[in-house]
């Protein structure tokens, strides 16, 4: 079919790197024309082409060259118009027949751009989407469009693309949708983000973070640092590689540390690079580089704002050793464990008991405290005010105080709240178990379980 052409191995060539350019017609007339007169040649098409191909070969002349703009441009949009499914065949058949596994997987048409689907996958795409949670294990026809649909959204649109724009933004939005499981409002909030100019990421740019994040620092679950800051998806891999590089040699924090659980620090790094590194010379000042590796989240936080919420904690009776000893204080409001400290005391009150002692005891563990929430303090509450009988609870902190490295027993009270069900716990309550002794009974009951669990591994 293609042995009539004497020189058929040129013209392959030739309309393989034309349409490196990702244009179909336009200035690149002779790559145009070349694939028509393919087509022309082939079985796919019996009629006659010569007219499309004397068109083409007229616009291209130098007697259309010294035509003005106005004139040239109304008649290649009017080619365009009259040509285009032509023009869309005549490329599908030049890389379905002559040349399957050579040019782009771009090309542009007056009815949109037409993206060549691969038959097979690109490794590094399967291995970055699994990182984002995508399930791979799918039929491989879903695979290919969704491989298609990224090699769209990845085209840049200063690159003589601008009137694709919309087209090619609803493709990011395809494959943010498809990726990240992000609805249209996450769409539009990303939009937002972008500013006046209203565009998506690149997504090339969010798997290469992914990649770098898992192979080069370790990151495990990668795809956190976008569901804790989305304008991290407009980095690019570069400036993310460098940045991370940066705070990690001025804090010790381990890279993946930093990617999963502080990543508005690049944010940051962005806007107040100055105030960020001022802050980790600071907190080295302090010999609170400790804490920075226990607690990256601090680095997202100003020295004020830092220094507010130790004053803060100060005034509650929490000291700044306190504080270093009780790490993830700093990533507490005050507010939320005051809060705390009100329902507890209202609990000893109910109970008769001197609220001093019994906060005083819960000031003592304040992480555990903290990483109670509201919901379950009230609980606990309740199920006090409801379930001291026979005066249980002063018998219960009697006998914990009598047990071997228990100086407060109202903090170890607390340890034996934390590590019960509630479930259980009202259940003992409703079959009228004094609710202390319950507490212990249950604690001892999850600590031979845990014994057992150990011995059969």
């Amino acid at each position: 079919m293609t042995e009539s052409f004497p020189d058929n191995q040129t013209y392959i060539e030739t309309i393989s790197k034309k349409a490196t350019n990702g244009d179909f017609i336009g200035d690149n007339f002779s790559f145009s024309l070349m694939a028509v007169k393919l087509y022309e040649k082939s079985d796919a098409f019996d009629e006659d082409l010569t007219g499309v191909c004397d068109d083409i070969i007229l616009l291209s002349s130098e007697t259309a060259a010294k035509e003005d703009t106005y004139t040239r441009n109304a008649r290649l949009h009017k080619m365009k118009e009259l040509y285009s499914p032509i023009f869309k065949a005549a490329i599908e058949y030049f890389y379905e027949q002559i040349a399957p596994d050579t040019g782009p997987s771009i090309i542009r048409t007056t009815e949109g751009i037409v993206v060549k689907e691969r038959t097979s996958f690109d490794d590094d795409f399967l291995e970055s989407i699994e990182l984002l949670g995508y399930d791979t294990d799918i039929q491989e026809e879903e695979l290919l469009k969704l491989q298609a649909t990224y090699t769209k959204a990845n085209i840049h649109i200063k690159n003589g693309f601008r009137e694709y724009k919309k087209e090619i933004m609803t493709a990011r939005a395809d494959f943010f949708k498809a990726v990240l499981c992000y609805s249209d409002k996450d769409i539009d909030d990303l939009l937002n983000i972008s500013g006046e100019d209203k565009r998506l990421p690149l997504p090339s740019n969010m798997l290469a973070i992914i990649h770098i994040a898992h192979t080069e620092f370790g990151a495990s679950n990668p795809v956190k640092m976008f569901a804790r800051n989305r304008k991290t998806l407009f980095m690019t891999p570069e400036y993310f590689r460098n940045v991370t590089k940066e705070v990690v040699a001025r804090t010790g924090v381990k890279p993946a540390d930093l990617v999963q659980k502080a990543s508005k620090v690049y944010t940051r790094y962005i806007r107040t690079k100055d105030e960020l590194i001022e802050l980790m010379e600071w907190l080295k000042d302090r010999d609170m580089l400790d804490i920075v590796r226990q607690c990256p989240e601090i680095l997202e936080y100003s020295k004020p704002a830092i220094i507010g919420r130790e004053k803060a904690y100060e005034a509650m009776g929490i000291s700044i050793d306190q504080l270093k000893s009780n790490k993830r204080l700093y990533l507490t409001k005050p507010e939320s464990l005051q809060k705390k400290l009100r329902l507890i005391g209202f609990a000893s009150e109910r109970l008769g008991v001197a609220s001093e002692p019994l906060v005083n005891g819960f000031l003592e563990r304040p992480n555990a405290l903290r990483s109670m929430g509201n919901d379950k303090i009230k609980t606990i509450v309740r199920l006090i005010a409801r379930g001291s009988v026979n005066n249980g609870f002063q018998d219960t902190l009697d006998q914990i105080s009598l047990q071997k490295k228990v100086t407060n027993p109202y903090s170890a009270l607390l340890r034996m709240f934390t590590d019960c069900c509630l479930e259980d716990l009202q259940k003992a309550v409703n079959d009228g178990e004094d609710i202390f002794l319950a507490v212990r009974r249950i604690k001892n009951s999850n600590q031979s379980t845990r014994r057992y669990e150990k011995l059969e591994k």
